[in-house]
């Protein structure tokens, strides 16, 4: 993850910061794509986030309702 996490920000410094904007925004030039959800295409990173999650072993914990103790 260190690793990923250090390429990303290396790809990021390659911008010029006024195209992070432009960057940041959905990819227009796949209409329908992630409705359709054809490989290759852009997904959403909600619906991606707990299979990524899921895939690296990451476990589900659950948080105390408000007011509660936690009993550990």
């Amino acid at each position: 993850m260190d690793q990923t996490m250090q390429d990303l920000f290396a790809a990021i410094a390659q911008l010029p910061e006024t195209a992070h904007a432009d960057e940041a925004k959905p990819d227009a030039g796949h209409p329908g794509c992630v409705a359709m959800r054809r490989p290759g295409c852009p997904q959403l990173l909600g619906d991606i986030l707990p299979l990524v999650l899921a895939r690296l072993g990451v476990h589900v914990v659950q948080s105390p309702t408000s007011g509660e103790q936690d009993p550990t």
